[in-house]
Protein backbone atom coordinates (compact mmCIF):
# COMPACT_ATOMS: atom_id res chain seq x y z
CA UNK A 1 0.00 0.00 0.00
CA UNK A 2 0.75 3.25 -1.06
CA UNK A 3 2.49 5.28 2.45
CA UNK A 4 0.65 8.85 0.65
CA UNK A 5 -2.21 7.30 1.63
CA UNK A 6 -2.06 7.68 5.27
CA UNK A 7 -2.62 10.58 6.61
CA UNK A 8 0.76 12.81 7.38
CA UNK A 9 0.03 12.08 11.09
CA UNK A 10 0.49 8.67 10.73
CA UNK A 11 3.01 8.03 8.53
CA UNK A 12 6.38 8.68 9.66
CA UNK A 13 4.97 5.61 12.71
CA UNK A 14 3.84 3.55 9.73
CA UNK A 15 7.35 3.42 8.32
CA UNK A 16 9.64 2.75 11.26
CA UNK A 17 7.14 -0.17 12.21
CA UNK A 18 7.92 -3.46 11.23
CA UNK A 19 4.99 -5.45 9.94
CA UNK A 20 3.80 -8.35 12.06
CA UNK A 21 4.61 -12.00 10.37
CA UNK A 22 2.11 -13.86 12.32
CA UNK A 23 1.32 -15.69 8.78
CA UNK A 24 4.79 -17.23 9.56
CA UNK A 25 4.31 -20.09 11.74
CA UNK A 26 8.08 -20.56 12.98
CA UNK A 27 8.06 -17.01 14.31
CA UNK A 28 4.63 -17.10 16.44
CA UNK A 29 6.10 -18.43 19.34
CA UNK A 30 8.63 -15.42 19.69
CA UNK A 31 5.96 -12.79 18.68
CA UNK A 32 3.32 -14.00 21.58
CA UNK A 33 6.29 -14.25 24.12
CA UNK A 34 7.34 -10.53 23.28
CA UNK A 35 3.10 -9.47 23.54
CA UNK A 36 2.60 -11.10 26.68
CA UNK A 37 5.63 -9.78 28.21
CA UNK A 38 4.73 -6.39 28.94
CA UNK A 39 5.13 -5.68 33.06
CA UNK A 40 2.36 -4.84 35.17
CA UNK A 41 0.50 -1.33 34.98
CA UNK A 42 0.99 0.60 38.19
CA UNK A 43 -1.76 1.93 40.25
CA UNK A 44 -1.34 5.95 40.53
CA UNK A 45 -3.30 8.31 43.02
CA UNK A 46 -6.22 8.26 40.63
CA UNK A 47 -6.43 4.71 39.37
CA UNK A 48 -5.87 1.77 41.54
CA UNK A 49 -4.29 -1.47 39.92
CA UNK A 50 -5.00 -5.01 41.11
CA UNK A 51 -5.55 -8.46 40.09
CA UNK A 52 -8.42 -11.15 40.07
CA UNK A 53 -9.05 -14.63 39.01
CA UNK A 54 -12.41 -15.42 37.05
CA UNK A 55 -12.27 -19.01 38.06
CA UNK A 56 -9.13 -19.50 35.77
CA UNK A 57 -8.75 -16.63 33.94
CA UNK A 58 -6.74 -13.74 34.90
CA UNK A 59 -8.60 -10.21 35.21
CA UNK A 60 -6.76 -6.41 35.72
CA UNK A 61 -8.62 -4.33 37.73
CA UNK A 62 -8.73 -0.46 36.99
CA UNK A 63 -10.68 1.32 39.43
CA UNK A 64 -10.90 4.46 40.24
CA UNK A 65 -10.03 6.31 43.59
CA UNK A 66 -12.04 9.22 44.60
CA UNK A 67 -15.76 8.29 44.06
CA UNK A 68 -17.72 5.48 43.64
CA UNK A 69 -17.84 3.99 39.64
CA UNK A 70 -20.25 5.06 37.50
CA UNK A 71 -20.01 2.00 35.21
CA UNK A 72 -17.92 -0.46 34.37
CA UNK A 73 -15.98 -1.59 31.13
CA UNK A 74 -15.14 -5.13 30.13
CA UNK A 75 -12.14 -5.24 28.04
CA UNK A 76 -11.19 -7.34 26.01
CA UNK A 77 -7.50 -6.70 23.87
CA UNK A 78 -6.19 -7.13 20.41
CA UNK A 79 -3.81 -9.45 18.78
CA UNK A 80 -5.30 -11.83 16.08
CA UNK A 81 -6.55 -13.49 18.61
CA UNK A 82 -3.03 -15.32 18.58
CA UNK A 83 -1.38 -12.25 20.34
CA UNK A 84 -1.43 -10.19 23.46
CA UNK A 85 -2.51 -10.31 26.81
CA UNK A 86 -4.78 -8.59 29.71
CA UNK A 87 -1.62 -6.16 30.45
CA UNK A 88 -1.94 -4.68 26.93
CA UNK A 89 -3.78 -0.70 26.73
CA UNK A 90 -3.06 0.09 29.85
CA UNK A 91 -3.50 3.52 28.83
CA UNK A 92 -6.69 3.24 27.71
CA UNK A 93 -7.81 1.25 30.45
CA UNK A 94 -6.45 3.76 32.81
CA UNK A 95 -8.32 6.75 31.31
CA UNK A 96 -11.86 5.38 30.83
CA UNK A 97 -10.84 4.94 34.79
CA UNK A 98 -9.49 8.58 35.61
CA UNK A 99 -11.51 10.14 33.08
CA UNK A 100 -15.09 8.34 32.76
CA UNK A 101 -14.90 7.33 36.66
CA UNK A 102 -15.06 3.75 35.00
CA UNK A 103 -14.22 0.59 37.12
CA UNK A 104 -12.50 -1.85 33.88
CA UNK A 105 -12.03 -5.03 33.70
CA UNK A 106 -8.93 -6.19 31.11
CA UNK A 107 -9.56 -10.17 30.73
CA UNK A 108 -6.12 -12.32 29.87
CA UNK A 109 -7.94 -14.80 27.69
CA UNK A 110 -6.40 -18.09 26.13
CA UNK A 111 -5.22 -17.89 22.74
CA UNK A 112 -5.57 -19.42 19.48
CA UNK A 113 -3.92 -22.11 17.89
CA UNK A 114 -3.65 -24.09 21.04
CA UNK A 115 -7.25 -23.15 22.58
CA UNK A 116 -9.37 -22.34 19.83
CA UNK A 117 -13.23 -21.17 19.41
CA UNK A 118 -14.80 -21.31 21.70
CA UNK A 119 -12.20 -21.24 24.21
CA UNK A 120 -11.41 -17.29 24.10
CA UNK A 121 -15.11 -16.53 23.91
CA UNK A 122 -15.52 -18.80 26.88
CA UNK A 123 -13.51 -16.61 28.76
CA UNK A 124 -14.44 -13.30 27.83
CA UNK A 125 -18.03 -14.84 29.51
CA UNK A 126 -16.33 -16.09 32.60
CA UNK A 127 -15.48 -12.71 33.06
CA UNK A 128 -18.90 -10.86 32.53
CA UNK A 129 -20.37 -13.44 34.90
CA UNK A 130 -17.66 -12.64 38.05
CA UNK A 131 -18.70 -9.21 36.93
CA UNK A 132 -21.77 -9.91 37.75
CA UNK A 133 -21.42 -12.20 40.39
CA UNK A 134 -19.26 -9.83 42.39
CA UNK A 135 -21.29 -6.25 41.25
CA UNK A 136 -21.90 -5.78 44.81
CA UNK A 137 -18.41 -5.78 46.32
CA UNK A 138 -17.08 -4.07 43.53
CA UNK A 139 -19.86 -1.45 43.57
CA UNK A 140 -21.39 -0.91 40.10
CA UNK A 141 -24.80 -1.91 38.84
CA UNK A 142 -25.26 -5.19 36.83
CA UNK A 143 -26.90 -3.14 34.10
CA UNK A 144 -24.33 -0.41 33.49
CA UNK A 145 -21.01 -2.92 32.12
CA UNK A 146 -20.35 -2.00 28.93
CA UNK A 147 -18.28 -4.95 26.59
CA UNK A 148 -15.08 -2.69 24.63
CA UNK A 149 -12.83 -4.36 22.56
CA UNK A 150 -9.75 -3.67 20.08
CA UNK A 151 -9.27 -5.64 17.19
CA UNK A 152 -9.25 -9.00 17.71
CA UNK A 153 -10.49 -8.12 20.80
CA UNK A 154 -13.72 -6.16 18.81
CA UNK A 155 -14.68 -9.10 17.31
CA UNK A 156 -14.93 -11.48 20.60
CA UNK A 157 -16.50 -8.25 22.21
CA UNK A 158 -19.11 -8.24 19.89
CA UNK A 159 -19.57 -11.96 20.09
CA UNK A 160 -20.19 -11.83 23.56
CA UNK A 161 -22.65 -9.08 23.06
CA UNK A 162 -24.39 -10.79 20.73
CA UNK A 163 -24.31 -13.94 23.01
CA UNK A 164 -25.47 -12.10 26.14
CA UNK A 165 -28.28 -10.68 24.25
CA UNK A 166 -29.16 -14.32 23.68
CA UNK A 167 -28.96 -15.97 26.84
CA UNK A 168 -28.08 -13.56 29.75
CA UNK A 169 -31.28 -12.05 32.13
CA UNK A 170 -28.94 -8.95 31.96
CA UNK A 171 -27.43 -7.02 28.94
CA UNK A 172 -24.99 -5.15 28.39
CA UNK A 173 -25.69 -1.39 28.54
CA UNK A 174 -23.98 -1.00 25.07
CA UNK A 175 -20.46 -1.89 22.99
CA UNK A 176 -17.62 -0.02 22.34
CA UNK A 177 -15.82 -1.66 18.92
CA UNK A 178 -12.34 -0.38 17.99
CA UNK A 179 -11.58 -1.40 14.15
CA UNK A 180 -12.75 -4.71 15.14
CA UNK A 181 -11.49 -8.27 13.59
CA UNK A 182 -15.42 -9.49 12.77
CA UNK A 183 -15.64 -11.43 9.36
CA UNK A 184 -13.03 -14.10 8.26
CA UNK A 185 -14.28 -13.99 4.39
CA UNK A 186 -12.05 -10.77 4.25
CA UNK A 187 -9.38 -13.25 4.45
CA UNK A 188 -10.41 -14.75 0.79
CA UNK A 189 -10.26 -11.73 -1.09
CA UNK A 190 -6.87 -11.57 -2.95
CA UNK A 191 -7.19 -7.39 -4.11
CA UNK A 192 -6.97 -7.07 -0.37
CA UNK A 193 -3.96 -8.88 0.29
CA UNK A 194 -2.06 -7.89 -2.81
CA UNK A 195 -2.49 -4.42 -1.26
CA UNK A 196 -0.36 -4.88 1.44
CA UNK A 197 -2.09 -3.22 3.98
CA UNK A 198 -0.33 -1.35 7.31
CA UNK A 199 -0.04 -3.07 10.52
CA UNK A 200 -2.26 -5.74 10.02
CA UNK A 201 -2.16 -7.83 6.51
CA UNK A 202 -4.65 -9.91 5.23
CA UNK A 203 -2.25 -12.77 5.35
CA UNK A 204 -2.01 -11.84 9.17
CA UNK A 205 -5.88 -12.01 8.81
CA UNK A 206 -6.23 -15.43 6.99
CA UNK A 207 -3.76 -16.69 9.50
CA UNK A 208 -5.31 -15.75 12.80
CA UNK A 209 -8.87 -16.67 11.47
CA UNK A 210 -7.73 -20.46 10.60
CA UNK A 211 -6.02 -20.26 14.23
CA UNK A 212 -9.17 -19.19 15.51
CA UNK A 213 -11.82 -20.88 13.92
CA UNK A 214 -9.09 -24.24 13.26
CA UNK A 215 -10.04 -24.49 9.75
CA UNK A 216 -9.47 -22.31 6.90
CA UNK A 217 -10.98 -18.89 6.81
CA UNK A 218 -14.15 -18.48 4.66
CA UNK A 219 -15.58 -21.92 5.08
CA UNK A 220 -18.93 -22.06 4.26
CA UNK A 221 -19.96 -23.19 7.65
CA UNK A 222 -18.69 -21.40 11.03
CA UNK A 223 -20.40 -22.02 14.52
CA UNK A 224 -22.57 -19.57 15.84
CA UNK A 225 -20.84 -16.91 17.94
CA UNK A 226 -17.19 -17.16 16.29
CA UNK A 227 -17.58 -14.76 12.84
CA UNK A 228 -20.38 -11.81 14.28
CA UNK A 229 -20.93 -10.57 10.78
CA UNK A 230 -22.30 -13.94 9.95
CA UNK A 231 -24.98 -13.62 11.67
CA UNK A 232 -27.94 -13.01 10.14
CA UNK A 233 -30.18 -10.74 12.79
CA UNK A 234 -29.21 -7.99 14.90
CA UNK A 235 -31.62 -6.27 15.81
CA UNK A 236 -31.76 -6.58 19.96
CA UNK A 237 -28.09 -5.37 20.32
CA UNK A 238 -27.18 -2.73 22.11
CA UNK A 239 -26.31 1.04 21.62
CA UNK A 240 -23.09 0.82 19.76
CA UNK A 241 -19.55 3.01 18.96
CA UNK A 242 -17.73 1.32 15.83
CA UNK A 243 -14.56 3.30 15.26
CA UNK A 244 -12.04 2.16 12.28
CA UNK A 245 -9.61 3.98 9.53
CA UNK A 246 -10.32 4.34 5.62
CA UNK A 247 -7.13 2.62 5.12
CA UNK A 248 -7.61 -0.22 7.60
CA UNK A 249 -7.71 -3.84 6.50
CA UNK A 250 -11.01 -4.03 8.66
CA UNK A 251 -12.51 -0.88 6.60
CA UNK A 252 -15.13 -2.55 4.52
CA UNK A 253 -15.84 -5.01 6.67
CA UNK A 254 -16.69 -2.78 9.80
CA UNK A 255 -18.54 -0.51 7.14
CA UNK A 256 -21.09 -3.05 6.43
CA UNK A 257 -21.25 -4.48 10.64
CA UNK A 258 -22.12 -0.79 10.70
CA UNK A 259 -24.62 -0.99 8.44
CA UNK A 260 -26.40 -4.18 9.66
CA UNK A 261 -26.82 -2.57 13.01
CA UNK A 262 -28.54 0.17 11.61
CA UNK A 263 -30.75 -1.70 9.25
CA UNK A 264 -31.92 -3.64 12.34
CA UNK A 265 -32.77 -0.76 14.33
CA UNK A 266 -29.47 -0.51 16.70
CA UNK A 267 -27.91 2.68 17.90
CA UNK A 268 -24.78 2.88 15.77
CA UNK A 269 -22.49 5.67 15.67
CA UNK A 270 -19.97 5.24 13.43
CA UNK A 271 -16.40 7.25 13.44
CA UNK A 272 -14.31 6.65 10.23
CA UNK A 273 -10.99 8.41 10.30
CA UNK A 274 -9.32 9.59 7.28
CA UNK A 275 -5.89 8.03 6.21
CA UNK A 276 -5.80 5.96 9.55
CA UNK A 277 -4.55 2.17 9.22
CA UNK A 278 -4.91 -0.57 11.84
CA UNK A 279 -3.99 0.44 15.50
CA UNK A 280 -3.43 4.08 14.62
CA UNK A 281 -4.25 5.29 18.02
CA UNK A 282 -1.37 3.13 19.66
CA UNK A 283 0.73 4.31 16.72
CA UNK A 284 0.05 8.48 17.10
CA UNK A 285 -2.18 8.66 20.62
CA UNK A 286 -0.93 12.85 20.58
CA UNK A 287 -2.51 13.12 16.91
CA UNK A 288 -4.90 15.42 16.40
CA UNK A 289 -7.13 12.93 15.03
CA UNK A 290 -6.35 10.33 17.56
CA UNK A 291 -7.76 12.61 19.84
CA UNK A 292 -10.77 13.67 18.43
CA UNK A 293 -11.67 9.50 17.64
CA UNK A 294 -11.18 8.93 21.79
CA UNK A 295 -13.51 12.03 22.16
CA UNK A 296 -16.25 10.94 20.04
CA UNK A 297 -16.07 7.34 22.12
CA UNK A 298 -15.64 9.30 25.68
CA UNK A 299 -19.42 11.19 24.52
CA UNK A 300 -20.84 8.34 23.43
CA UNK A 301 -20.29 6.56 26.70
CA UNK A 302 -21.57 9.49 28.35
CA UNK A 303 -24.58 9.31 26.79
CA UNK A 304 -25.20 5.90 27.96
CA UNK A 305 -24.38 6.36 31.21
CA UNK A 306 -26.75 9.65 31.53
CA UNK A 307 -29.67 7.70 30.31
CA UNK A 308 -29.11 4.80 32.14
CA UNK A 309 -29.55 7.37 35.27
CA UNK A 310 -32.66 8.78 33.91
CA UNK A 311 -34.12 5.38 33.20
CA UNK A 312 -33.64 4.45 36.82
CA UNK A 313 -34.33 7.84 38.32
Amino acid sequence: MDIQRGHPDFRRTVKAIPGIPVHKRLLLPLLRTLSRSLPKPRSSDLVTISEAQAGPTPLLLYRPTRTPPAGAILWIHGGGYVLGSHRMNAIDCKRYARKLNLLVVSVDYRLAPQTPFPGPLDDCMAAWDWMQENADTLNIRRDRIIVAGQSAGGGLAAALVQKLCDISPVKPLGQILYYPMLDDRTALREELTQQGHFVWNNRNNAAGWAAYLNQAAGESHAPDYSVPSRRASLTGLPPTWLGVGDIDLFYEEDLRYAECLAADGVDCRLSVVEGAPHAFDALAPTSRLTRRFMFEQYRFIQRLLENTGKQAA
